[in-house]
């Protein structure tokens, strides 16, 4: 398959997925140019009143990506104001890429033939083994048809969940929460906190884990790799939640 070839079917992808997620068409632009980078893939979302531009380099090489191709795309990250950039293959990426790429807001995306889709962003702390394996593995082209892959990667985020979630809500409200762990009496322990904890508490929006992956994903709403920790906090509210309510402590 030509390079031409599968950055339009990278494209569509792309396009399609921010179509579900978003409801409504977002343009993924194909080889746009800004300061004179002509760029395979890119797009512009307004997530919460913020635009994020996020560039692709779509590579169907038959070898793995190396860390030197990612030095590159940050440089054309850095040139153009690109918020994230994302290295799609369809083989996968060396040890130093994978590397490379957590620490300098780069996503790594392995796309191969099937259509069970896992995505997985990467927001603080080591990479699973599970994951950083799959990066590394030699996968085969993807189908003629557009939709039938999987898709699997990273993408180190702004932001992790705690910097997020205090920049939304405060820091006396995300350690009063983290608190409710090593409590012995919940209900006592709640009773105690400020008016304004409480109040914080019981405002914070059911949505709140939707808004922090969106932000986080430019638009795609993909699954994070601390996932674990995004479900903890959010069993942590509804608790709170339910104790201050029920009991109007």
């Amino acid at each position: 398959m030509k390079g031409k070839e599968y950055e339009l079917k990278i494209k569509a992808y792309f396009e399609k997925k921010l179509l579900i997620e978003q409801g409504r068409k977002i343009q993924v632009d194909h080889l746009r140019t800004i300061n004179n980078f002509e760029l395979d893939l890119s797009y512009t979302i307004n997530i919460g009143g913020f635009d994020y531009f996020t560039i692709i380099e779509c590579k169907n090489w038959n070898k793995t990506i190396s860390q030197g191709m990612l030095t590159a795309l940050k440089g054309v990250m850095d040139e153009v104001k690109a918020q994230k950039a994302i290295m799609v293959t369809a083989l996968g990426f060396q040890s130093g890429a994978i590397k490379y790429a957590k620490s300098h807001r780069i996503g790594l995306t392995v796309i191969t033939k099937k259509m069970n889709e896992t995505k997985f962003l990467n927001a603080s702390g080591p990479l699973p083994k599970d994951i950083t394996q799959m990066l590394q593995e030699n996968k085969t082209a993807i189908a003629a048809f557009p939709y039938d892959f999987d898709i699997v990667g990273i993408i180190t985020p702004a932001k992790g969940l705690h910097e997020y979630f205090v920049s939304k809500f405060g820091y006396d409200t995300m350690n009063a929460l983290i608190n409710i762990q090593g409590a012995e009496d919940l209900v006592n322990y709640l009773s105690g906190l400020d008016i304004k904890i409480k109040n914080s508490i019981i405002k914070i929006p059911v949505f709140w884990k939707k808004d922090y992956v969106l932000s986080e994903t430019d638009g795609l709403n993909m699954q994070l790799s601390n996932q674990s920790n995004i479900n903890v906090l959010g069993s942590l509210i509804t608790v709170a939640k339910f104790y201050l309510e029920k009991f109007k402590l």
